[in-house]
């Protein structure tokens, strides 16, 4: 997994390249929770997700469960299908819809 992150004081862009599987998860909520507590919105672009699994998908659940709780809000952005198959797959029905260009959830 390649993971960029760029920050500004209102929002923070996390940008996924390639698998996001179970030994990267730890390293991303560090971001994930370090994002949310620096900024309002947090989006994350994967586009360029080739895989996920179940670890990866829980991950990005949790930051959809754990951001409003804050006030804060955060999206996917770009396409969406890797993760829309994952998802389904495990029997989750979020509606992340696959070419959505921003789905917040």
């Amino acid at each position: 997994m390649s993971w960029t992150k760029k920050q500004t004081s209102k929002k923070a862009v996390l940008s996924l390249d390639g698998p996001f599987l179970a030994p990267d998860v730890e390293a991303a909520r560090q971001d994930f929770i370090t994002a949310l507590a620096a900024t309002d919105r947090v989006e994350v672009e994967v586009s360029n997700t080739t895989d996920i699994d179940t670890v990866g998908v829980q991950l990005l659940l949790a930051a959809r469960q754990s951001a409003p709780l804050s006030n804060k809000s955060f999206c996917l952005t770009g396409n969406t299908a890797v993760i829309a198959a994952a998802a389904v797959q495990l029997g989750v029905n979020v509606g992340w819809a696959g070419r959505h260009r921003r789905y917040y959830i």
